[in-house]
């Protein structure tokens, strides 16, 4: 049998995702061309990552972090701290400026992820004037609407921004008009500089300002994409007086990097055995033929060299170009930035502290060239001079990391989340799929229960001689069974309560307590609270006055006791009542019932609650990327022992609908 296709199939190495399109030429005007995939540089990359995946033992990542300096400047303090990112190593991720996965968070940025068009200022679809209208045209022809968003001539959403600075993050978009994403009491405003060059400016709810005013700029190399400005780097710092600043001096930078592939597969043939699946093919069976093209992105970025206060300075010891892991071309345009050193000097110039970073590299078996090599930091010294490095007066942290090595940085052994996953003989980046009834065997993108940790910061040794030691565990997914559901509910648990009484005379009777459960399927949920009263007790009705019932709910919260709801009968008239109000799980509940007046008389009071009961199915589990701690050992050398904290994950519930 003889199939003939051609395929364009585009895969992104900053995700690993993968976009599958049938066309007859590579489009340079597609929208889902790599031009139009933009990162930022790694120093930022490491920021954004602290505002996309924040630090936080809910998602399993440790705040593994080494305060570096402060600046007191009497009315500003600005901490310099290096932070490390547990979130896992990606296999095409390139160290910053210190080492793979530490960031020094200092400055800070507002950074730009660009959704459809880039919102550059001009008009509606394309602009910072983007609004709901934009996408509404004057006419009821769907399909042109959704046919311009889905060719991409009209914008479907804002660009999202995220910023990082001084303790805040979070994100913004301008819509209709600047939106806080979570709202917060800061102000941010863009503005044009003298040159005409957009910038921005935050006011916290300090009234200390924030300025943004250095740009770094990226895109893909080739000859028809645009440069996409991408971020903007902090430049000053000035407190609520306007006494005290800080003043952010940057170097530019240029590197080339890789972002990723297109593949394009030209007239496929191949022949087999038919069945009713299509063409059967095995592992075995030679590569699809195709075309692969490597895409690289040009970033023009900003590397900080000095801080600048009242009573002295911060300045970077950068050295240039000397990355071994990093592509320096056949150009002196090449500017590759390596933090060496942080020297503290006072406001005569003169080192009154400085913090090395002692640094190697990350080395892929088998590859000799950049793409093989991973900036390394093995360890953070403090001392008075750049040549104390050891002795008395010094401070070290030492790192250990995962013997477990990272391929090439352009390998295929990825899983789908772009972490590596030993599967080195993947011929592409394409997983196993089936075009045209015919299957063939692609790659494998499972994520490795094993290799996932590769590279990762395994032990920190601190300058007591004690340490701490990180466990990391891969992430894993829990799929529901055919007909299980995440999030909905078997069946209902009922509780009732029916406390009733007659009397002669006035008289209470209070029912047992009863406490709702204290579990996660509902913090409050509404109860039905019933009185039936003015009734006689006996068959002679004519000759009883009817009694006035009432009915009173009461709450126990820490001992106290609160009068919920109280529902009453008039005397002389038979009825029912009914009223619902909201219980809260985890307290306790009990009903008085009280009757004045007449004799022979009952009155019923009830309480009817019913509330979700959980259901639980085991369902089937997989592992996908990234890491998160399992167990962390502290050792105290003052008394010679180790803590230990493990992390257990609870299996979220497979629930079936009722």
């Amino acid at each position: 049998m003889r199939l003939k296709t051609k395929l364009t199939l585009l895969t992104y190495l900053i995700t690993g995702s993968l976009v599958t399109r049938a066309q007859n030429d590579f489009d340079e005007t597609d929208k889902f061309r790599l031009d139009n995939v933009s990162i930022p540089s790694p120093s930022v990359t490491g920021m954004a990552k602290f505002v996309d995946a924040p630090v936080n033992l809910s998602i399993g990542s440790p705040n593994i972090s080494i305060p570096l300096y402060t600046i007191n400047t009497g009315k500003l303090s600005w901490p310099i701290t290096l932070s490390y990112n547990p979130s896992g190593i990606r296999v095409n991720e390139n160290s910053g400026n210190v080492g793979l996965a530490w960031t020094i968070e200092c400055e800070g940025s507002i950074v730009e992820n660009i959704l459809g068009r880039r919102d550059d200022g001009s008009y509606q679809a394309n602009g910072l004037s983007w609004t709901n209208a934009a996408l509404i045209p004057n006419t009821a022809d769907n399909f042109t609407l959704l046919t311009s968003l889905a060719n991409g001539s009209i914008d479907g959403a804002p660009d999202m921004y995220m910023y990082n600075f001084g303790g805040q993050s979070g994100k913004f978009i301008m819509a209709d008009q600047l939106r806080l994403l979570p709202n917060k009491n800061i102000l941010v405003a863009a503005y044009i500089d003298p040159s005409g060059q957009k910038c921005w400016k935050i006011t916290d709810e300090s009234g200390i300002l924030y300025y943004f005013t250095a740009m770094e700029t990226t895109k893909t190399k080739s000859s028809y994409a645009n440069p996409l400005y991408f971020s903007w780097m902090l430049t000053k710092v000035v407190d609520a007086n306007h006494v005290d600043s800080l003043i952010f001096e940057y170097e530019d930078t240029y590197t080339e990097s890789p972002v990723g592939k297109s593949y394009e597969i030209n007239n496929w043939d191949t022949a087999g055995s038919i069945d009713n699946w299509g063409v059967d093919m095995s592992p075995s069976d030679p590569p699809i033929p195709g075309t692969l093209t490597q895409w690289i992105q040009q970033s023009h970025g900003k590397q900080l060299k000095k801080i600048i206060f009242a009573n002295g300075s911060v300045e970077y010891d950068i050295t240039w170009n000397d990355r071994d892991d990093m592509f320096n071309g056949f150009s002196s345009t090449f500017n590759i930035p390596r933090v060496r050193n942080l020297f503290v000097k006072d406001k005569a110039g003169t080192v009154i502290k400085t913090i090395h970073f002692d640094q190697d590299y990350f080395l892929s078996p088998g590859v000799n060239d950049e793409n093989g090599k991973r900036l390394k930091l093995n360890a953070v010294v403090f001392t008075d001079l750049p040549t104390h490095l050891s002795g008395p007066n010094t401070q070290k942290y030492s790192f250990e990391y995962s013997s477990r090595n990272l391929p090439s940085k352009l390998s295929n052994g990825i899983d789908h989340w772009g972490y590596y996953n030993g599967k080195n003989n993947n011929p592409t980046l394409i997983p196993s799929m089936t075009v045209e009834g015919m299957h063939y065997y692609g790659a494998d993108r499972t994520t490795s229960p094993y290799y996932f940790d590769a590279g990762m910061l395994e032990k920190v040794t601190y300058p007591t001689g004690g340490s701490t030691k990180y466990f990391w565990d891969p992430h894993v997914l829990v799929i529901p069974a055919a007909g299980q559901y995440l999030g909905s509910f078997d069946s209902v648990l009922t509780e009732a309560i029916y406390p009733e009484g007659t009397g002669w005379t006035e008289h209470s009777l209070t029912s047992a307590s009863f406490q709702l459960p204290n579990n996660d399927t509902f913090d409050l949920i509404d109860a039905t609270l019933r009185v039936v009263g003015g009734f006689p007790a006996n068959t002679d009705y004519e000759s009883k006055n009817h009694a006035a019932p009432t009915v009173f709910l009461y709450e126990i919260n820490n001992g106290n006791t609160i009068v919920k709801k109280s529902l009453s009968v008039k005397a002389n008239t038979p009825g029912t009542l009914n009223f619902v109000v909201k219980l809260r799980k985890g307290r306790t509940y009990y009903i008085v019932v009280k009757v004045k007046g007449g004799y022979g008389y009952s009155v019923q009071g009830k309480l009817t609650v019913e509330w979700p009961k959980l259901m639980a199915y085991p369902g089937s589990t997989e592992y996908i990327g990234g890491c998160r701690v399992s167990r962390i050992e502290t050792y105290d050398p003052m008394n010679g022992k180790t803590l230990v904290k493990k992390y257990t994950y609870s299996n979220p519930s497979v629930l079936k609908r009722p």
